[in-house]
């Protein structure tokens, strides 16, 4: 297991989304982001009230591509809260290594409770397997309509956070859709990426320590992302090779 951190908005987005294609409401309903009032670290849950209204298109376009703690965590309420996320994915999903348990404004103002690479803490994390899982089922369509699934992952496709991280050494035709995650001594990134020839390949990748050097961490990430693509892409080359192969001149 590893602190989710933003990584867990793709699971609120999917979420509210699936009650959109249910009918509970639309991408056009509007919704208040929710602002930290000031409270003691580790007093419990951050006591919240009503900020600006946005649509709801608007409040997940801000949480995926800004990765915007009060939009993500309007929708939270919205959907249910922690309880209802847990619910989504492990039930319609059935991805279980997952737990969200506190609102974003708890988690980040609670953050350094625990050095991530010595302690292992259950709250808000989830392994980098179901992650994968997580996001290969949206990109292919597994849980929502077609347009719910192009909303989440075209904002995904949009992100702005994170250019050194699962982007940073990519080659320039590959597109990248993602989701970053930063706390103390923490970095992640969890998205698709799909090489020119439209093979897409499903990443979730979290790194702790580094002597809480967060360029060490991001360059960690870049790095594992594309000697994965790199090693994808050439044993996909020589599949295809020896599948397609011509014959033999006589």
């Amino acid at each position: 297991r590893f602190p989710m951190a933003s990584t867990s908005k793709i699971a609120i987005a999917a979420t509210f989304l699936d009650g959109v294609d249910k009918g509970k409401w639309t991408l056009d309903d509007r919704f208040p982001m929710l602002q930290q009032l000031p409270s003691k670290k580790l007093s419990g849950p951050a006591p919240l009230r009503a900020g600006a209204v946005y649509s709801a298109r608007e409040l997940i376009e801000m949480m995926i591509t800004r990765s915007n703690n009060e939009a993500a965590d309007g929708l939270l309420r919205v959907v249910g809260g922690p309880a209802a996320v847990n619910q989504w994915v492990h039930d319609r999903a059935g991805i279980m290594d997952f737990n969200l348990d506190r609102y974003i404004s708890t988690l980040v103002r609670d953050d350094g409770e625990f050095d991530p690479a010595n302690h292992i803490d259950p709250r808000d994390s989830a392994s980098p397997l179901a992650m994968a899982q997580l996001v290969k089922g949206l990109h292919d369509g597994r849980w929502l309509s077609p347009s719910s699934r192009n909303v989440l992952i075209g904002a995904m496709e949009r992100c702005k956070t994170g250019p050194q991280r699962i982007p940073g050494q990519m080659p320039a035709d590959v597109l990248v859709a993602h989701k970053t995650g930063s706390l103390y001594d923490t970095s992640s990134d969890v998205g698709i990426v799909t090489g020119p020839d439209g093979h897409a390949i499903a990443l979730a990748i979290y790194v702790t320590g580094g002597q809480n050097d967060r360029r060490y961490r991001f360059d960690r990430i870049a790095l594992i992302a594309r000697a994965i693509y790199d090693g994808y892409s050439d044993s996909r080359q020589v599949w295809l090779s020896s599948n397609y192969a011509k014959p033999a001149a006589p």
